[in-house]
């Protein structure tokens, strides 16, 4: 199983932070260091979602190209951590700094534990120094366009999709690599859908269509709309070969 450890210390600046880290059961590998602006709340969770993400995605402390699974076990020092991760906790706040543990990374199992023994003795370097100014978007590289924003809801509703008649679901870690595969493929191009009953329904809701984007190999659309964080993706899902065919 992989393991992330991590657990957050402050100091004598409120604004920093260090995050200590393993990847091991027992030896500390390094400290990733978190500087917080000054207005923001509950600035040492914030420091240690940003430093988890950081360590996930960017370092790939544990593995390149890693998703949500039961065998990569996240290890925090504060309960908040968890309870965002189920979508439960009470601080709206952190809510978007919790992002990528609904998306990509749900699925795997995270444990709360404070204790410091795995500390003693050991004289650690700072490993990377970071400001969690505002959260590391979650996006996906959609072929033609760029990246676009990704919301926990398109991951969920893909795997509800890939999970439709069979015996066991498709996890949400296999539902984002599969997303992120498919959008990211050459053949992908946006397409005009041409239907004006669409056009007229969001016109209505004073609303734009969103755009439209065809993986001409696979038969799967992508929707793309303009949203709170600009290019936003909307939904995702598989079209016949003759629908494929009448578009433009």
């Amino acid at each position: 199983m992989n393991i992330l450890r991590l657990i957050t210390k402050p100091t004598e600046d409120p604004c920093i932070f260090n995050v200590y880290w393993t990847n091991t059961i027992q030896s500390p590998r390094g400290i990733v260091r978190v500087r917080v602006p000054d207005a923001m709340e509950d600035k040492g969770i914030v420091a240690e979602l940003y430093a988890l993400q950081y360590l996930l995605e960017v370092a790939e402390v544990i593995g390149a190209d890693l998703a949500g699974n039961p065998n990569s076990k996240l290890i925090v020092s504060f309960g908040a951590i968890k309870k965002l991760s189920r979508m439960s906790a009470d601080k709206r706040h952190l809510v978007e700094f919790a992002t990528f543990l609904i998306t990509r990374f749900k699925g795997c199992p995270i444990e709360v534990d404070k204790k410091e023994k795995w500390l003693e003795g050991v004289e650690l370097a700072v490993t990377h120094e970071l400001y969690a100014d505002k959260p590391i978007e979650e996006t996906v590289f959609v072929h033609s366009l760029g990246d676009a924003h990704l919301t926990s809801h398109v991951v969920e509703r893909l795997a509800e999709r890939l999970s439709a008649g069979k015996d066991s679901p498709v996890t949400l870690g296999t539902a984002w690599r599969m997303l992120r595969n498919l959008a990211r493929q050459e053949c992908v191009k946006e397409v005009d859908k041409n239907n004006p009953k669409t056009k007229i329904k969001y016109a209505l809701k004073g609303r734009a269509e969103g755009r439209y984007f065809l993986n001409s190999s696979k038969n799967w659309m992508f929707v793309v709309t303009d949203g709170k964080f600009g290019k936003t993706l909307a939904t995702a899902y598989p079209i016949t070969e003759e629908f494929s065919a009448s578009l433009k």
